[in-house]
């Protein structure tokens, strides 16, 4: 069972599309919107805030340091 407002991406990674994704990145061109940076310890608590329907108008990342 997935949930509706998840996108699973399915792919094959293949060398020339990671190569251009790199490229893009380097290039400043690859942009992603981060709404949020959390600490490891509050991991849990934000996917599972994320899940309950928590708004986000970006990306979230789980910083690991």
């Amino acid at each position: 069972m997935v949930d509706r407002r998840l996108k699973p991406i399915i792919c094959t990674a293949r060398t020339d599309i990671l190569d251009g994704l790199a490229r893009a990145a380097d290039e400043g061109r690859l942009k992603l919107p981060v709404s949020e940076i959390v600490p490891l310890s509050d991991g849990i608590g934000t996917l599972t805030a994320l899940e309950h329907g928590r708004k986000s108008n970006g990306k979230v990342l789980v910083r690991v340091n």
